[in-house]
């Protein structure tokens, strides 16, 4: 009788076994790895990427957000209703979230200046300048002086994808068909001048993230 009770018990401790849990989950708590990146502009897929715009995301229970790479650490609120993720001044849509991957769509910035109608094209030659008028024209008469690049390494206006790129106080920004501004980033790296050579503009990405496993180093 012994033994079957203990057979029992034995049996009873496997089943009672807790294993992972892989569901869906109501926050967005952990810690978490980029594994890839789409890009969009004006509604069209432009651009991939094999690792997300950053590298590694920790969200932790006190509502901070730590990005790595990103000096600080951030405030974030996630309303389990609209699936909204604001991270400190930046919006996402999660379009998916469970203890195996993560997926947040960009939907926009919080900027310091409301959005203006007027387009402004900004380049360092519009700034900063302590030339006058006379002596731009006494000294520099006759010099090709050519469009000059922003801070970034890029000559505004840029065109992209049928859309022309300009650039306000808050960021570069395109005009869609219905006549609304919207918010645009590049893509691209430096060459030997300085110039930025662009491969893409994005006005909304796909971030993809799985859990991050972090290996502990044993003593």
């Amino acid at each position: 009788m012994k033994k079957i009770l203990f057979i029992i018990a034995l049996g009873l401790l496997a089943a009672c076994k807790p294993e992972a849990y892989v569901g869906p989950l109501d926050s967005p708590e952990g810690n978490w790895e980029g594994i890839g990146c789409d890009y969009y502009f004006n509604g069209e897929l432009v651009g991939d990427a094999d690792s997300s715009f950053y590298s590694a995301m920790t969200f932790y229970k006190e509502g901070l957000c730590c990005i790595e790479g990103v000096k600080g650490a951030f405030p974030y609120e996630y309303d389990p209703q609209t699936h909204i993720l604001q991270v400190d001044s930046t919006y996402w849509a999660v379009q998916n979230m469970h203890s195996e991957d993560l997926t947040l769509k960009l939907l926009g910035r919080i900027y310091p200046t409301p959005p203006s109608a007027e387009e402004e094209v900004r380049s360092d030659d519009e700034t900063g300048s302590d030339v006058t008028d006379g002596e731009e024209d006494g000294e520099q008469e006759g010099e090709n002086q050519g469009p000059v690049a922003d801070k970034n390494g890029i000559i505004l206006p840029a065109e992209y994808k049928g859309f022309t790129i300009s650039a306000d106080a808050n960021d570069y920004f395109y005009t869609d068909t219905q006549g609304n501004k919207i918010y645009c980033t590049p893509v691209g790296a430096k060459d030997p001048k300085g110039l930025m050579v662009i491969a893409l503009w994005y006005d909304t990405r796909t971030d993809y993230y799985v859990p991050l496993v972090r290996k502990v180093e044993k003593k």
